[in-house]
């Protein structure tokens, strides 16, 4: 009863809610020696290998302990489908050890909805560490698009980040997504909500995708400072701990530490035959003086009706931080 009164309340909230040299010196009426020519073959360096950068993610030989939260993560995933349906895949990464526990985690056909927006946000920080422009340029915008998960500011910021192009943007984040980050999985095409506009193609429509797991890569790097640097990372996650209570149903719903702070972004699709409800972030807390961290995805769509998926979602997050709560009292 007290999930379902939970879930009343939720749906609530959320409703309102990229040159020869001359020959000097010699007698003209010489004969000149020739000598014979030495044909010089030039050394080629090898061009040098890059170190590629170790893999955020820890996927085999888990602790016993985070394996036992993907087995439980697995079964009630698999429950809840049976019994309400809906297509869900989940990813939790311990901050401390890159150990990854997921369900579906490698599925790249996953429809981020506003998530994908976290991309514009970094991009746009990353111009501020630059300097390109000042915060009171998009400060606000930032703010609003991680208050209220609005397509709308997170538009703007993407023109902004372009230049003052939208398709350079989009570039932009493309970019950033395969050659900065390494996501194999990602695409960016069109801003969320925004029709088909604008594309990353022209007149050629696509789904923006990314894989969970590549989600949890992208949260590792920021919060290790890989990004950006100490201020702007801390600035980052500061705004994204800035969430509507409305949108604050699924990650934040487990954390049960009121001094735990929860960065993270929301993307939601209330339409057939989408039904996306998604949340991915960072959750950070501290014990015995110590700064602990985990990184979690949550992807469900194809819900059955609108936020059919909060329970499911609730659970999930409960159980990542009843998981992380034990490993580092």
């Amino acid at each position: 009863m007290r999930r379902i009164a939970v879930l009343f309340s939720v749906c609530f909230l959320a409703i309102f809610a990229i040159a020869c040299d001359a020959v000097r010196g010699q007698d003209p009426t010489s004969t000149p020696t020739l000598q014979p020519t030495t044909t010089l073959t030039p050394t080629i360096a090898p061009t040098p290998t890059p170190t590629p950068s170790p893999d955020p993610l820890v996927l085999d030989t888990v602790s016993p302990g985070l394996a036992d939260l993907q087995l439980r993560m697995e079964q009630e995933v698999a429950a809840f489908q049976q019994r309400v349906g809906g297509n869900f895949a989940v990813a939790v990464t311990d901050l401390q050890t890159s150990e990854t526990a997921h369900v579906n985690g490698f599925d790249g056909d996953r429809i981020p909805g506003c998530t994908i927006n976290f991309f514009v946000l970094l991009s746009v920080v990353q111009d501020l560490q630059a300097g390109l422009y000042p915060e009171s340029d998009v400060g606000g915008y930032i703010a609003q698009t991680v208050w209220a998960s609005d397509p709308g500011t997170a538009h703007r910021l993407l023109i902004k980040t372009g230049g003052g192009d939208g398709l350079r943007g989009l570039v932009k984040i493309n970019d950033l997504l395969s050659n900065q980050l390494g996501l194999k999985s990602a695409l960016y095409d069109h801003p969320p909500a925004a029709g088909d506009v604008l594309t990353l193609t022209p007149a050629r429509f696509q789904a923006n995708l990314i894989s969970p797991l590549d989600f949890n890569r992208a949260l590792a790097m920021l919060y290790r400072g890989e990004l950006l640097d100490e201020q702007w990372t801390a600035y980052l996650i500061d705004k994204m701990s800035r969430v509507k209570p409305g949108l604050s149903h699924l990650l934040p719903y487990g954390v049960t530490d009121p001094g735990a702070t929860v960065a993270h972004k929301n993307g939601f699709i209330d339409y057939i035959p989408y039904y996306v409800d998604n949340d991915v972030g960072l959750v950070i807390f501290e014990r015995g003086e110590k700064r602990r961290a985990y990184a979690m995805t949550f992807w469900s769509q194809d819900n059955p009706w609108v936020l059919s998926d909060v329970a499911l979602g609730q659970t999930l997050s409960a159980m990542a931080w009843q998981h992380f709560s034990e490993a580092y009292p």
